[in-house]
């Protein structure tokens, strides 16, 4: 008997030992997870949120945290590549070595890529032959004829784009050389993949029988682009409708179908349905604790639908709890920044006006430098380009404000994660704001 109770007494310390272990390991995965909270360092961000999904496996917000950080840092360092690529090709020998060395050490592949760059410029910025000196006499002109043509090539892909006619915009931006538009073509690049990507994760979502996500999915495509003539917005009405037939009907002022199966409903365009639809969705999501997402689909079916009360009501509530509780304002921010790099400027200038409407937030001069980087990245994509507009977008007096606000908040942002256009912004910006 005695050495049955010594034997339990055994696994009892055991078992207190692997609990005590467990929650040491949560407690520092949450830790880790915070400290990426606080980073604007993408790739810092990736290590810190990982390290907490390992950590602690049950945890589906490090998971998936971890998942769209990976999946934003490689896209990223994908765009730097190209960026690099391009320059060394045009002997922009400087900016070819800044763009290789902004990608990530944790993508390796990538990162062996980047570093053969900066190997290759150091080889090109050897003391050249003698008979390289004739080489500069035709450059001038090469190089004013590029800029004319970027322009011409970047206006095509902008038009292309709004038509939805996304092979002649990936054609006419792949054109572009000018590194003053460069950017601008590549915003328009990382939109159609966005849209794609999107598209084909609400495909997903229907084949595994999730119509409420697929709706999202397609909703979310559509919000990049609404004019791709691939049958997106009619399918989606067509879920609508099968998800919400009676609603369909009764909001169109007809009785419910008193077959839906066999009377399938027409296509509907009323905007109060679809306002509804997501103010269903956000009310779901202010329920379950999910407030960055209510507070995303609040805004949608205000966009909607201006005059819809209950949205505008509902969005008030969670920015009043967001604005009270300093984590909440802390995720706000982070996933404003997200969805800065991810080029949804609409989404992270509501969610950075949000946040800077909140009281006593930490980071004020994260937000304002990031609003001021949305507003300058929105105004250079809606622009005519050209050299002279380009110009004009970097001195804007709300953008120059937006910083020197930022300036006067003593922050200073991480160069190699900012375009150089934005950098160039910043750094005419000087006095107080």
């Amino acid at each position: 008997m005695a050495a049955f109770l010594q034997r339990a007494n055994r696994i009892l310390v055991l078992l207190l030992l692997v609990s005590s272990s467990l929650s040491l390991r949560a407690q520092d995965a949450k830790s880790f997870f915070e400290k990426a909270q606080t980073t604007s360092d993408q790739c810092l961000q990736m290590q810190y949120v990982c390290k907490a999904s390992e950590m602690d496996t049950k945890k589906k917000d490090y998971r998936q945290a971890c998942d769209a950080s990976r999946a934003s840092l490689v896209a990223s360092d994908r765009d730097s590549l190209k960026k690099a690529h391009d320059a060394f090709d045009s002997s922009k020998f400087p900016q070819a070595t800044r763009y290789a060395n902004y990608v990530c050490k944790a993508n390796a592949e990538q990162y062996a890529e980047a570093q053969q760059i900066v190997k290759d410029v150091q080889k090109a910025l050897a003391p050249p032959a003698p008979v390289t000196a004739v080489a500069p006499a035709p450059a001038a002109p090469a190089v004013v004829a590029k800029a004319d043509q970027s322009s011409t090539f970047l206006k095509q892909a902008k038009d292309a784009f709004d038509a939805g006619s996304f092979d002649a915009a990936r054609s006419a931006a792949g054109q572009v050389t000018d590194p003053a538009l460069k950017s601008m073509a590549n915003d328009i690049l990382a939109s159609i993949s966005r849209y794609q990507a999107d598209l084909m994760a609400a495909k997903q979502h229907e084949a595994n029988g999730d119509i409420d996500g697929a709706i999202k999915g397609y909703q979310v495509a559509l919000g990049i682009n609404a004019h791709v003539p691939d049958g997106t917005a009619a399918h989606l009405q067509e879920l609508e409708n099968k998800l919400h037939p009676a609603a369909t009907q009764v909001a169109k002022g007809q009785p419910p179908p008193a077959n839906p199966k066999n009377q399938p409903a027409k296509p509907v365009e009323d905007p109060a349905v679809t306002a509804a639809h997501l103010l269903d969705d956000a009310d779901k999501a202010k329920a379950a604790g999910k407030l960055q997402d209510a507070l995303k689909l609040y805004e949608a079916a205000i966009r909607i639908q201006p005059g819809n009360v209950a949205a505008t009501t509902g969005r008030n509530a969670v920015q009043a709890i967001i604005s009270s509780d300093p984590a909440e304002q802390a995720k706000t921010l982070t996933q404003a920044i997200r969805d800065f790099y991810a080029t949804k400027y609409s989404d992270a200038e509501d969610e950075l006006s949000s946040y800077l409407s909140s009281t006593n937030v930490k980071s004020r001069g994260v937000a304002h430098f990031y609003l001021a980087a949305t507003r300058l990245s929105r105004s250079l994509l809606d622009r005519p380009a050209s050299p002279q507009s380009v110009q004009a977008a970097l001195h804007n007096p709300e953008v120059q404000r937006l910083f020197k606000q930022s300036r006067s908040e003593q922050y200073k942002p991480v160069e190699r994660y900012v375009s150089p256009l934005i950098l160039d912004a910043w750094r005419s910006s000087s006095g107080s704001p």
